[in-house]
């Protein structure tokens, strides 16, 4: 069976221009976000999941990147969507000691420090930076297609 997914994420800058991301799975660090559940709205879904992942309310805005990803050891098909957010709330989770073992808790980020690390999507690494800073004018928000 073929199975098709949707996923919407936040990129939340704080006042010190640092990014929130969460270490994931593996060695890498993504930005907080999740699968779409039932009846609701891709803003509300990367609203939701960034509470759940990190502890912050946050504002959801515009829809700055769309990513496709085909993992074929599973049949699968998806779209990812990143959306600009702000915290209007909450604070940052404290891990608890098995995030603390993997390394898992929240945190935010400088582009200096992601430098070192192994970010995805990869356009946070650089572009997005620069995108930010200009208002996101004349960028392309179309990430292409990851497979795995």
């Amino acid at each position: 069976m073929y199975v098709q997914r949707i996923r919407a994420a936040t990129l939340v800058m704080n006042d010190q221009d640092q990014l929130l991301l969460i270490k994931g799975q593996g060695d890498y660090w993504v930005p907080p976000g999740g699968a779409l559940e039932e009846g609701e709205s891709l803003p509300e879904c990367a609203a939701r999941e960034t509470r759940e992942e990190s502890g912050l309310i946050v504002s959801v805005g515009r829809m700055v990147y769309v990513r496709e990803f085909v993992d074929s050891r599973y049949l699968s098909h998806g779209l990812e969507f990143f959306f600009l957010a702000r915290q209007t709330g909450g604070i940052l989770v404290p891990a608890d000691d098995q995030d603390r073992a993997t390394g898992r808790s929240p945190r935010f980020y400088s582009q200096a420090e992601l430098a070192q690390r192994v970010v995805y999507p990869q356009v946070l690494l650089h572009e997005f930076w620069e995108s930010y800073r200009s208002g996101f004018r004349n960028h392309s928000p179309y990430l292409g297609t990851k497979r795995v």
